[in-house]
């Protein structure tokens, strides 16, 4: 207020302190429609007719992907067991919610430590939920738990089915043990959304292949595949030169389209930007190419009915 009073506004206001989300009450939403509250098709197969809502119990992320736009990381703080589990009273007593699509980053937290208290919390609420976790590093004990808690699908980020991709957009997960993650989610009756990424530097010539036997081997209940653009925020897009990247820099903003063809074979995106003909990781792939390999997976993922959600 004092900036505004003596017209000397700053172009941007970053928070000073780190808030403790355990400070402020739970979210009131009796001012919304109930039609931005509740909806069905939170979920899948037979719980698609349960009523349910979005929630979102931490913030932050710990984690540095090289394609990610959220430029605000570092300690990922949680709310109390006791405040998720008194906002999840009130969406089923004011609501009747039946049924959650959790949106924190990681809905089943690496740290046990804090895993535990959120994944305890969602077994005495008793609802049915769906969320997303990284590929690997999660223990086995807290999937057993998230099965307990009411887990019935976890999206995960494997992002592509080369190693060295991979490394250079630094993700951090071994291919090997991710598929050994989605077994043992599949070994607790756990549904496996996979999350992919085409395009992304350093893959191999015959990634489209590589990705549909990666799919036909882990088996996963869908699949959404995303074509790699270097977001405005995120290191690809900062500093394309590292990734021998060419943006283009007169596409506007909302010509950033990282899914398409999903259902119609003849969608195409824009070209957001092009490799150079020699990058640091070897011969840059032409954009014609790339959109060509992401079209020969979603064709497969279309016959193979792995779109449906």
């Amino acid at each position: 207020f004092r900036d505004l009073s003596i017209s000397e506004l700053k172009s941007v206001y970053k928070q000073e302190e780190e808030i403790d989300l355990n400070n402020y009450p739970i979210g009131s939403r009796e001012y919304l429609p109930k039609s931005a509250v509740v909806q069905k098709n939170i979920l899948i197969k037979e719980y698609k007719g349960l009523l349910g809502t979005s929630v979102i119990f931490s913030r932050g992320c710990p984690y540095n992907c090289y394609f990610c736009a959220n430029v605000t990381r570092g300690r990922t703080r949680f709310r109390s067991p006791d405040l998720i589990l008194e906002e999840l009273e009130y969406l089923k007593r004011e609501y009747n919610i039946e049924a959650l699509a959790i949106k924190d980053d990681q809905s089943i937290p690496v740290n046990k430590e804090q895993a535990r208290p959120m994944l305890e919390a969602l077994v005495k609420a008793g609802l049915k939920w769906r969320g997303q976790t990284r590929a690997n590093g999660v223990d086995p004990e807290m999937i057993k738990l998230a099965k307990k808690s009411g887990c019935i699908e976890i999206a995960v980020g494997v992002e592509s089915v080369s190693q060295r991709a991979l490394e250079i957009i630094n993700k951090n997960i071994d291919l090997d043990e991710a598929k050994d993650y989605l077994r043992f989610l599949k070994q607790e009756g756990i549904d496996r959304r996979l999350l992919l990424i085409m395009g992304l530097p350093g893959e191999s010539e015959d990634i489209s292949e590589r990705t549909i036997e990666f799919i036909k081997e882990n088996e996963p209940s869908s699949v959404l595949l995303s074509l790699f653009s270097p977001f405005p925020g995120s290191e690809t897009f900062r500093n394309p030169e590292k990734f021998g990247i060419k943006l283009n820099p007169n596409v506007p903003f909302d010509h950033y389209i990282n899914v398409f063809g999903r259902f119609d074979q003849n969608e195409k995106p824009f070209k957001i930007f092009e490799y150079e003909e020699e990058t640091p990781f070897g011969k840059g792939k032409n954009m014609e190419k790339i959109i060509e390999e992401y079209q020969t997976v979603q064709s497969f993922l279309r016959t193979n009915g792995y779109n449906d959600y």
